[in-house]
C-alpha cells in the first residue's frame, strides 16, 4: 500500500468517525428531547388529573351545600310563610265574618281598606311562597340514577312552566344517547338549562320556550 492510499484512507476512517460522531450526538439529543416531551406529558396528565379531581371534589361540595341549603330552606321559611298564610286567612276569616254578623252596623263592621291590605298581603306571602319554592327545586337536582335524564330535563321544563307560566318544551333526537352522560355530566347539563330557564323568567325573554339536543 502506498503512502498515498494510506492517506486516502484514514481520511476515509476520520470521515466515516466524524459522521458516526456526529449521528450519535443528533440521536442523543432527539433521544433527550423525546425524554422531556414524554416528563411534561406525563406531568400535564398528573396535574389534569388532580385537577379534574379537585374539581369534581369542588361540585360534590357545591352539590350538598346546595341540598342542605334546600332542606333548611323548606325546614324553616317555606314552612314559616305556610303557617303565616294560615293565620292571615283566618284572620280575614274573622274579619269578613264580623261583616257578615253585622252588615247594619258601620261601628262593628270592619274597614275595607284594611281588608283589601290583608288580601294585598295574603296575595303577596303566596308570590313568596310561589318564588321560594321555585328557588329550592332549582337548588335541589332530582336523583338522576333512578330516573330517565330524558324525563328528569322534561319533568325540569314542566316545572318552569307551571312557576313562570311561560311555556316550555324539550327535544331530543331519537338517537340521542343522554344516558351516556356521566352523573357529573348530567349535573352540568341540568344546571345550565336551569340557568337559562331562570334568565328566561327573570328578563321574560322569550314566550315559547323551546330545550333542543342534537347530538353531533
Amino acid at each position: 500500500m502506498t503512502e498515498q492510499e494510506l492517506h486516502d484512507l484514514l481520511s476515509a476512517l476520520n470521515l466515516y468517525a466524524s459522521f458516526f460522531l456526529f449521528f450519535i450526538v443528533v440521536c442523543f439529543i432527539a433521544f433527550i428531547t423525546i425524554l422531556v416531551i414524554l416528563i411534561n406529558n406525563i406531568k400535564k396528565r398528573k396535574l389534569l388529573k388532580e385537577n379534574r379531581t379537585f374539581i369534581s371534589e369542588i361540585i360534590q361540595t357545591q352539590e350538598e351545600e346546595r341540598k342542605r341549603i334546600s332542606q333548611e330552606l323548606h325546614d324553616t321559611v317555606s314552612q314559616n310563610i305556610k303557617t303565616l298564610l294560615i293565620e292571615q286567612k283566618r284572620f280575614l276569616s274573622e274579619i269578613n265574618g264580623t261583616n257578615a254578623h253585622f252588615p247594619n252596623n258601620d261601628a262593628a263592621a270592619p274597614d275595607k281598606s284594611a281588608i283589601e291590605k290583608v288580601e294585598k298581603i295574603i296575595s303577596l306571602e303566596k308570590q313568596n311562597q310561589k318564588e321560594l319554592r321555585a328557588i329550592i327545586q332549582n337548588l335541589s337536582i332530582p336523583l338522576l340514577d333512578s330516573v330517565p335524564f330524558k324525563t328528569v330535563i322534561h319533568d325540569l321544563c314542566e316545572q318552569f312552566s307551571e312557576q313562570s307560566g311561560l311555556p316550555c318544551t324539550f327535544f331530543v333526537e331519537q338517537n340521542a344517547a343522554l344516558e351516556d352522560f356521566t352523573n357529573e355530566q348530567k349535573h352540568h347539563i341540568l344546571r345550565i338549562i336551569q340557568e337559562a330557564l331562570n334568565n328566561v323568567r327573570a328578563y321574560q325573554l322569550s314566550p315559547n320556550l323551546t330545550t333542543n339536543y342534537n347530538q353531533f
